[in-house]
């Protein structure tokens, strides 16, 4: 029997930032000393998560319940990295000291291998054949044919080179990359392999989906081949706020990805073209995902799980611009999980930010949907609009804003917000020239409730409160006169 500490997950949610809940929800803490480097499922139960911890001496970890519970497996060492082949057999290693390990019964036993100076990656394409690679220029890595127990070198390098990462996508074709911008390739097992060149720089992480579609994550760009290698698209990386190497990537179809950039987490659902960035704030160390929305991620002494892809809506367009005296705006999502739906929120110069309507979304969904909104009362100048998408469980996510230029255009009274109302409420219109203004709200009957404005008025949009605390529940008619023009509204008072 393995001797285990079991922890039981509480299940929270993290406040990313200072308005904005993200989708990777806490799962798992371990001892505060530990700092976990991997974490890989080999399906949806069976999972490991590995890091340092000089307290314990070990920090390697196994859940066989998709997460719910962790057991602390007793393995001595400080490991950062590992390879699986199945759920049961993987190696451990790392990077700077102690030897590498493999076990072939989920960690009940171990046999370790020897002490390895610059070891940077292990990778087997089957039980028998794998690679030791190193993280130093000019050092070939070692092969192995009989599952690891003899090793011999393996002549890829040449001078002044390095090999970073080797995989297979079958039996017979494998890729690797390497500095200064090496691609190599095999389709014969890895017996031989082809070295060219790229034109591009960085490159840390590659991920082949077939033998013919890949991608290798460079600097603040993406590069994707549909024929095996031979020639590569690149897409820049729209992340405004992060400029560095994508140090690892992962695509579960040619449209579903993952990767890290900068230890930002960021997916896209369009084969890389565009990125979606679930939080600046939060600097991961590695991910893991078993389909388009199931995935684990490891940032400090605590592992992340989600069970959207990270992004609980995903927004694919939002938009605003002026029509006549309004703004229309738009947006899209192309899915969306456990939607209640979206306050539309705008801001004008100094003012804080206002919610001024709510649109209902689409619960759980993988169709394209559409929402619109026109604001009807936007005041003079610039002003900017965002969307808090809300959960039915209260997180949320703020989305970025768009900002539309309003210029008001001819006579116009705008329609009092909030409406209904208790017990004031806003009224803007827009004087083309300047005359004397009436401003004057009458009850059902055609009584006087109020005079809000009766002068001489510069062109101009302006603003006036109505306060009906002293009157009745009711209908309320609003009626704007400036020179031959005149205008109304309707408004209704709830107490």
């Amino acid at each position: 029997m393995i001797n285990s500490i079991k922890f039981i997950i509480i299940l929270f949610f993290l406040v990313f930032l200072t308005e904005t809940n993200g989708q990777l929800i806490p799962q798992f803490t371990t001892d505060p000393n530990s700092s976990l480097k991997q974490v890989h499922f080999v399906n949806e139960l069976v999972g490991y998560t590995i890091g340092f911890n000089n307290t314990l001496g070990k920090a390697l970890y196994k859940t066989t319940n998709g997460g719910i519970t962790w057991e602390l497996l007793n393995k001595t060492g400080q490991y950062d990295a590992f390879f699986f082949l199945n759920a049961d057999t993987f190696y451990i290693w790392n990077r700077v000291q102690d030897p590498y390990s493999k076990t072939t019964d989920g960690g009940v036993t171990w046999n370790d291998g020897p002490f390895i100076n610059d070891l940077s990656e292990i990778y087997f394409k089957d039980k028998y054949t794998g690679w030791k690679i190193f993280h130093k220029f000019s050092a070939n890595p070692d092969k192995t044919t009989d599952g690891g127990l003899t090793w011999f070198t393996s002549e890829m390098v040449g001078f002044n080179e390095l090999l970073n990462n080797i995989l297979f996508v079958d039996s017979l074709n494998g890729y690797g990359i390497g500095e200064p911008n090496l691609f190599f390739k095999t389709t014969d097992g890895g017996l031989t392999w082809q070295k060219s060149t790229l034109n591009f720089l960085y490159n840390n992480s590659i991920y082949f989906l077939t033998s013919q579609i890949g991608w290798i994550g460079g600097y603040n760009h993406i590069y994707k081949t549909t024929n095996g290698g031979a020639t590569w698209t690149s897409y820049f990386l729209n992340t405004p706020q992060l400029v560095a190497t994508l140090n690892k990537i992962q695509f579960i179809n040619e449209n579903d990805g993952f990767a890290l950039l900068a230890g930002c987490f960021i997916r896209t659902k369009d084969s890389g073209v565009t990125w979606f960035v679930d939080d600046y704030n939060q600097y991961y160390s590695d991910f893991c995902f078993i389909n388009s929305y199931k995935g684990w991620a490891v940032v400090a002494n605590k592992i992340f799980y989600t069970e959207n892809g990270g992004v609980p809506v995903e927004l694919i367009s939002f938009s605003g611009k002026q029509v006549g005296n309004l703004i229309a705006l738009s947006f899209q999502t192309a899915s969306e999980l456990n939607n209640h739906g979206f306050e539309i929120q705008r801001k004008f110069a100094d003012k804080d930010w206002l919610t001024i309507a709510f649109k209902k979304g689409s619960g759980t969904t993988a169709e394209l949907h559409t929402y619109s909104f026109n604001d009807i009362h936007p005041p003079e100048g610039k002003i900017q609009y965002r969307l808090k998408q809300m959960d039915y469980n209260g997180t949320y996510k703020i989305y970025s804003t768009v900002s539309v230029d309003f210029i008001a255009s001819g006579f116009h009274l705008n329609q009092n917000f909030p409406n209904p109302f208790n017990p004031s409420t806003s009224i803007t219109c827009y004087i083309p020239k300047e005359g004397l203004v009436k401003l004057i709200v009458y009850n059902i009957i055609g009584e006087v409730a109020a005079v809000l404005e009766n002068n001489y008025k510069a062109p101009g949009i302006y603003e006036y409160i109505f306060n009906a605390d002293k009157l009745k529940s009711g209908i309320y008619i609003c009626k704007l006169e400036a020179g031959t023009n005149s205008s109304l509204i309707k408004m209704v008072l709830m107490k």
